[in-house]
């Protein structure tokens, strides 16, 4: 039913220059690594219930599972 994307090292790097240019600190950092991964995969949208987690990031789409059609 889901896809699982490996770990690249592609990621690493990414996740550094979005904390770094966001000005990244604590919790947040755990959702700039979900976008540095997204990226490394070419992934533009989340499914998730924090409406606001992710705002501060272009090009990354937010799906609440409200939004959900069946």
């Amino acid at each position: 039913m889901f896809l699982f994307l490996s770990e690249t090292p592609a990621i690493y790097p990414a996740w550094e220059a979005l904390v770094i240019h966001h000005k990244v600190m604590g919790k947040p950092a755990h959702d700039a690594r979900l976008v540095a991964a997204m990226q490394a995969h070419g992934i533009t949208a989340i499914l998730t219930f924090d409406r606001t987690g992710f705002t501060r990031y272009p090009g990354i789409e937010v799906v609440h599972p409200a939004q959900v059609k069946d």
